[in-house]
């Protein structure tokens, strides 16, 4: 169950394949094995599929998903990861970079949120994830990428301020 609500849009395909795997290697010998899956709940579409072995069904039903949420294949992403020692600095400053990307992107920028570890050693970090439809030049997106991370960093307090843009994260 905890995999199939992890926040990522793979989760029911990681889910997935990672039954079938179990599944799989539970009757490799002469003596069949047993595969007891614990869930909460039993009627999960991925579940279903998993246990009918439906791998075409479940690519069909993940290709259709993304395909209405715009998610890889059918577009790029670039992830953005920024972190700051001061937790309020980091709002802040996230939000000004979300803002301004928003302006140059719209509706395809989600965030910043928190990821699921929010807080490594002393940093706080949160994630900002753009959509870009794949007959639009990368090019053109890293460089309005850059150019608000430029602006950001000329912001009163930014020094402190530590911004990852990792393209193709998935």
């Amino acid at each position: 169950d905890n995999l199939l609500n992890y926040p990522d849009f793979r989760a029911h395909e990681r889910s997935f394949q990672l039954m079938e795997q179990v599944s799989g290697r539970a009757g490799r010998r002469k003596k069949q094995g047993k595969v007891i899956i614990q869930t909460a709940d039993p009627s999960n579409k991925i579940i279903r599929l998993m246990l009918r072995h439906d791998y075409a069904g479940m690519y069909k039903m993940q290709v259709q998903d993304r395909m209405a949420f715009n998610y890889p294949p059918f577009c790029r992403m670039i992830r953005i990861n920024i972190k700051h020692k001061e937790r309020t600095f980091l709002t802040s400053f996230a939000d000004i970079l979300g803002n301004d990307l928003r302006n140059s992107f719209g509706k395809r920028v989600l965030g910043p949120e928190y990821p699921v570890i929010s807080r490594i050693q002393l940093w706080y970090i949160k994630t900002i994830l753009i959509k870009v439809e794949k007959d639009k030049p990368l090019a053109k997106a890293k460089n309005m990428i850059m150019e608000a991370v430029e602006r950001l960093d000329k912001e009163k307090g930014a020094g402190g301020l530590r911004v990852a843009i990792d393209v193709h994260p998935y």
